[in-house]
């Protein structure tokens, strides 16, 4: 259970983060994308649950955590591992 005083440094982060000016930020279309990395079979999992997971593993063991990757778009995966994939019944 969090003290009174974490509780008021959270809010003081808050109150900071939502006086921030927000028109010194750049226009959209200025602002770099954050683009999904791309995968290939022996490549690893870098985030969540399946971190440090081969992605070849992670397709016998797990294809549900694959569909959610796709679904939420936070990794594209390459030809290969798509027909591995596709052929699994993933996707």
């Amino acid at each position: 259970m969090a003290t009174w005083l974490e509780k008021l440094k959270t809010l003081e982060s808050y109150i900071d983060y939502t006086e921030t000016d927000m028109t010194e930020l750049p226009p959209v279309d200025k602002r770099d994308t954050w683009k999904p990395p791309t995968m290939g079979l022996a490549d690893l999992f870098t985030f969540g649950k399946k971190k440090g997971k081969q992605l070849e593993d992670v397709i016998e063991d797990d294809p549900n955590y694959l569909e959610w990757c796709i679904e939420k778009n936070v990794v594209k995966f390459d030809e290969k591992a798509l027909e591995t994939m596709a052929a699994k019944g993933i996707g």
